[in-house]
């Protein structure tokens, strides 16, 4: 059964990759950044701090409620966030 949820995998490495496919084999809907405007949860990645990608310009283009999935997140990253949503 194909599920209704659509995820942005942002980043390139192998674990990116890996949970892309799996999300993909699971039933959902998996797009690059490209898509991350229409995702409704965003898979983001590891550690975000050294990806070297524009944290406010990626989620400020996400869609109202979208999930935002991410690890060794900074104090500064998790700010820049609240201050998004907020």
């Amino acid at each position: 059964m194909r599920q209704t949820k659509r995820f942005a995998v942002v980043g390139s490495d192998a674990r990116q990759a890996a949970a892309g496919r799996a999300l993909a084999r699971a039933g959902y809907t998996v797009d690059g950044v490209q898509q991350l405007p229409q995702a409704d949860c965003i898979l983001l990645p590891l550690p975000l701090e050294q990806s070297g990608l524009p944290l406010a310009q990626l989620l400020g283009t996400a869609k109202p409620g979208a999930l935002a999935l991410g690890g060794k997140v900074t104090e500064s990253a998790f700010v820049l966030w609240f201050k998004l949503v907020s």
